[in-house]
């Protein structure tokens, strides 16, 4: 401990008080009893329809766990009193003693709200207003945050459990309100959200499941033929989201120290030297010390119990660790591996659920609780990672004890949002190439896709689809954005339009702003990719300017554009007949994507549903599949009847979509039949190996009859 003194000459600051805030700070919640009524149920909501189609640019990649992240956490509100020792003399009134608390202690819960409710009224009320006097320097105990269970603006996707708001308040100084306004004008209404599970839900073993994620996150995201139940929403390839900038330089410093952090040690630091730190400032005089409560001799052996369950067993699997936590009675049987997994997919949801809610609200700060466990969360944005602490136990642990942590929770949470809003601020103010990707694209939202049901607001979403085509097509040069396993040089690079496409059904005027930009968003094969189509400034009031129909893109190198421009030749020709037309990708452009490294090029068109090969993965969209299996012979027959022969009839290149439409790609091998054609057709017809691949003499007949063998066959 430092020996230089806490306080200079003549200040005398109010002892009572210190003795309080030493006793706050070392509060632990009571236990939470799970009530005679409590639910039984076990589950938690699997991914719906905003998480599941959350941009991949904003998806959490990586899990870190810190087990000293509360330790490092509480020493925001260590720094805090090293620097506003002020606090020290303000009187006593309404600050929120033992008493009080215990008054508003929950003392029994039945199900999630419960547990919420609890919190607003205990933690979330006094944690709360500690923290916005040390944050505003306030000259008494008056709260400007504030804890909720409903968001400060409406929210009807993505909602979290638990809101911290920031008030505007006449107690305020003018700089701090025009700081709480500059986060207002940010949209950064949350600093801090919540997701709550109830007694039965949020387990012990649930709880572990979480931290033993660490490592590469697996996203749960709506691919085709998968959790269209759940979604909702049809169309799967549109992208859900919020804009957002980069992250907090005082966050970052927080992230580097959980980074050097190793363990989470039980004692402080040695003492350095002046100034004193708030954590000596509290434990510097004796008769600031609360002398340790007696604790029941049953109670201490429950706790140790609970400690032995929950630490953390090193050099073991995830699943391995979860089978030692998962304990049952010795009579009982070994928990199933299918129990495990079930349990490690419930984490899976939770943590996905909780990222999704972080990223709506644009929060950096996460706790996942439930009542008698917690894990806090910092979401990092440039690297899409989240560092989770170990399981917190708030009636249990001292060091940091449970109102110490959530104050210095609360400060941490402001200070990130309004160094975010400064940030924000300043972009907005740049030039619209200047600024980041993710803080110009605009994503679909809740609202949106709800007022698709809705028919005009449908066509009012076809015409923002048809006028951003428009402008794609008005444009000379534009902006695409290349993945890394595609390029070297995986940055925004100039882009150029070499032509487009007949587009008969998109007639309109390209909107004035012309700021169009193309992202490749995930691969279907090496050199095809689904892509976001935007503008970064909507043109209208009711929907972003996404294009909401799915794009895609095929890559291919300086040695393959002879074969990409030979392919819309062969669809200029088809596209011309209405009869084959309907069998058709409707195709955009072609685009020079090439770099002074690199040469690569792009044809850009409109997706029309999933191979067979992806199909037969889920029973639902095969069933499907086989249903309309027949639409692929009246497709081919349109394309005969004209006097063209597809030339590469294969399973990748024969596409259905939820409606059982067929589709034809791949027309590069496509021409019409010459009296010189043979017969020969290489390759066997089987469901399981449909590799057929007709040479360019084949005949008509023979590529009907290799169809119409492979269909009967599955």
């Amino acid at each position: 401990m430092s020996s230089q003194p806490l306080f200079g000459t003549g200040e005398t600051p109010t002892t009572t008080l210190l003795e309080h805030l030493q006793e706050f700070f070392s509060w632990r919640l009571r236990p939470i009893q799970q009530a005679t009524a409590h639910t039984a149920s076990t589950s938690t909501r699997k991914p719906k329809w905003y998480d599941l189609h959350l941009s991949p640019d904003l998806r959490l990649s990586n899990i870190v766990v810190v087990p000293g992240l509360a330790k490092k956490l509480s020493e925001v509100l260590d720094d805090n009193l090293a620097m506003n020792k002020e606090v020290f003399f303000l009187p006593l009134d309404g600050f929120p003693d033992e008493q009080e608390r215990d008054r508003q202690a929950p003392h029994a819960a039945v199900d999630e709200r419960s547990l919420e409710v609890a919190y607003r009224d205990q933690t979330g009320a006094f944690c709360s207003l500690v923290a916005s006097v040390f944050a505003f320097k306030l000259q008494s105990w008056l709260p400007v945050f504030r804890w909720a269970t409903y968001p400060a603006v409406p929210q009807s996707c993505g909602k979290a459990d638990g809101f911290m708001v920031v008030q505007d308040s006449d107690v305020l100084s003018d700089a701090d309100r025009a700081d709480v306004e500059m986060m207002n004008e940010q949209k950064l209404y949350h600093p801090v959200i919540w997701e709550f599970k109830s007694l039965t839900a949020g387990s012990l073993e649930v709880m572990h499941a979480i931290t033993d994620l660490e490592g590469s996150f697996s996203w749960t995201s709506c691919d085709p033929g998968k959790h269209y139940k759940d979604c909702g929403n049809k169309q799967q390839h549109t992208f859900t989201g919020r804009p957002t900038g980069p992250d907090a330089p005082v966050t970052e410093e927080l992230i580097n120290r959980f980074v050097s952090t190793t363990s989470d040690t039980s004692m402080p630091s040695p003492a350095q030297s002046n100034p004193p730190s708030g954590e000596q400032i509290l434990s510097s005089s004796s008769t600031a010390r609360v002398a340790p409560q007696p604790v029941d001799k049953g109670k201490r052996r429950a706790q140790e119990e609970v400690r032995k369950s929950a630490r953390h067993k090193k050099g073991k699997s995830s699943t391995g660790q979860l089978k030692e936590r998962f304990k049952l009675p010795t009579s009982s049987k070994r928990p199933t591996k299918k129990a495990i997994l079930e349990i490690r997919q419930k984490a899976m949801h939770i943590v996905q659920q909780g990222w999704t809610e972080a990223v709506l609200n644009d929060a950096s700060f996460i706790v996942f609780s439930s009542g008698n466990l917690e894990i806090f969360g910092v979401r990092q944005r440039a690297t899409r990672t989240l560092y989770l602490s170990a399981v917190i136990q708030p009636p249990v642990d001292t060091n940091p004890a449970h109102g110490k942590l959530h104050t210095a929770l609360m400060l941490a949470g402001y200070q990130d949002a309004i160094a975010r809003a400064r940030l924000l601020r300043e972009i907005s103010h740049q030039p619209v190439a200047e600024q980041p990707i993710l803080f110009k694209q605009p994503f679909m939202s809740g609202s949106n896709v709800k007022a698709k049901k809705n028919v005009a607001t449908r066509k009012a979403t076809e015409q923002v689809n048809k006028a951003l085509v428009a402008s794609l097509l008005s444009m000379v040069q534009l902006s695409i954005r290349l993945p890394a396993e595609l390029t070297q040089a995986p940055y925004i690079r100039s882009c150029i339009l070499l032509g487009n496409m007949p587009s008969d059904s998109r007639t309109v005027d390209p909107p004035c702003s012309s700021a169009i930009e193309i992202s490749l968003q995930r691969s279907f094969t090496e050199r095809t990719w689904e892509v976001s189509l935007s503008r970064p400034h909507s043109v209208s009031t009711e929907l972003p300017d996404v294009y909401s129909d799915q794009l895609v893109m095929k890559i291919a190198g300086l040695g393959e554009l002879t074969k990409l421009q030979r392919e819309i030749s062969t669809y200029h020709e088809l596209h011309a007949i209405p009869e084959i037309r309907p069998y058709l990708v409707n195709y955009i452009g072609l685009f020079d994507c090439s770099s002074d490294t690199e040469k690569l090029f792009g044809i850009l068109m409109e997706g029309r549903g999933d191979t067979f090969d992806t199909l037969r993965k889920h029973r639902r969209p095969l069933k499907r599949f086989t249903e309309h299996r027949q639409e692929f012979k009246s497709a081919l027959e349109a394309l005969h009847s004209h006097g063209y022969i597809h030339g590469a009839i294969s399973r990748k290149h024969l596409l259905m979509d939820s409606e059982g439409r067929t589709t034809f790609i791949s027309l590069s091998t496509c021409a019409k039949e010459t009296p010189e054609t043979d017969t020969n057709v290489a390759g066997p017809s089987t469901p399981g190996n449909f590799t057929v691949r007709f040479a360019e003499n084949v005949t008509r007949a023979a590529e009907m009859e290799a169809l119409e063998n492979w269909l009967s066959a599955i």
